[in-house]
């Protein structure tokens, strides 16, 4: 059965607005970042900054893996947007003297960024609803991300030339702001699952567990060879 019940008509509200302003939060902080670093290195180093991204991205997702069953679901969830604002509102500060150097250190977060992104949502909206309710109210989700992706293009492209490009940035801050304020009631209902014992070996032992389980899923070398043959025909 396809249909949206009434009883998760609030949840529908709640998870798709999320996706909403996290996509257009990005969208409107991507447009400010690559406008700063292309007119600064143009477009001929971008194959550079991919590569760059490409190292550091599944990188910070291995780390990130190690440290996952550290924490609460509840706790995880909120901490990666916070992390996230931190991080925004910081780099805009650093952008106030113009450092040439930390364009390109921008340019990376927001790759790193990105992924993160998809991760604490979905990951969310994974923990919230049901096996049932995902295949009937994920499309919904996705729609909402596309929409707040499309209008975070818009708006930025309206806005920009009045705000300048480095406050796009500090408009994504503001934006996972708002978004953490949703998530602290989406996971208000959330159980308080007992993190996984600590491994004694460390957070090391932990990324490597995670890469085990991922070389043996049937699932994920295909995945991987997807979003690899993605990188290599989008970029």
């Amino acid at each position: 059965e396809n249909t949206v019940k009434r009883e998760e008509r609030l949840l529908i509200a709640g998870i798709g607005t999320l996706f909403f302003i996290v996509e257009a939060g990005l969208s409107i902080g991507t447009s400010g970042v690559e406008g700063l670093f292309l007119s600064r290195f143009g477009s001929e180093a971008l194959p550079y900054m991919f590569l760059l991204i490409g190292i550091t991205a599944p990188l910070s997702l291995l780390l990130t893996a190690g440290a996952i069953g550290r924490l609460r679901p509840r706790t995880l969830y909120r901490v990666v947007p916070v992390a996230l604002v931190f991080v925004l509102f910081a780099s805009r500060l650093a952008l106030i003297p113009e450092p040439r150097w930390f364009y390109p250190v921008l340019y990376t977060l927001r790759g790193i960024a990105s992924t993160f992104t998809a991760i604490f949502t979905w990951g969310l909206a994974g923990s919230i609803c049901t096996a049932r309710q995902a295949k009937r109210l994920f499309p919904i989700f996705a729609a909402g991300g596309i929409l707040g992706s499309s209008t975070g293009g818009v708006v930025a492209s309206a806005i920009v030339r009045h705000i300048g490009a480095p406050n796009l940035i500090l408009i994504w801050s503001i934006l996972t702001a708002i978004a953490l304020v949703l998530i602290y009631r989406l996971t208000a209902g959330l159980p308080e699952r007992q993190a996984d014992k600590i491994d004694e070996r460390g957070v090391l032992a932990g990324i490597v567990r995670g890469y085990r389980q991922i070389r043996g899923s049937r699932v994920m070398p295909a995945f991987a060879a997807m979003a690899a043959l993605f990188v290599a025909t989008y970029f």
